[in-house]
């Protein structure tokens, strides 16, 4: 199976679980080792996805993830750390 078309039946299956699917289970229903699932896994939220990974397994998220930004997050807290490290 062709990565792009993998990465969309992964979401595909997890929008329709019931509940968390274990790396094991994806991989067996996809075909592909477990290692894969957690790239695929990786790629996808780095991309916007809403896929969230717990203890019990992958899901999607209810709540839509923020996009990676290669902005510091809390600038506020960022500088006010500087300050303090300046004034050390």
């Amino acid at each position: 199976m062709a990565q792009k078309k993998r990465r969309s039946r992964l979401v595909q299956l997890l929008k329709e679980a019931d509940g968390p699917l274990t790396g094991s289970d994806l991989s067996g229903l996809l075909g592909v080792t477990r290692q894969i699932i957690v790239g695929d896994v990786a790629v996808l939220r780095a991309r916007g996805e809403q896929i969230v990974a717990t203890p019990r397994g992958v899901i999607c998220s209810i709540r839509p993830m923020p996009r990676l930004s290669t902005a510091a997050p809390w600038p506020c807290a960022t500088a006010a750390i500087r300050r303090r490290l300046r004034a050390n």
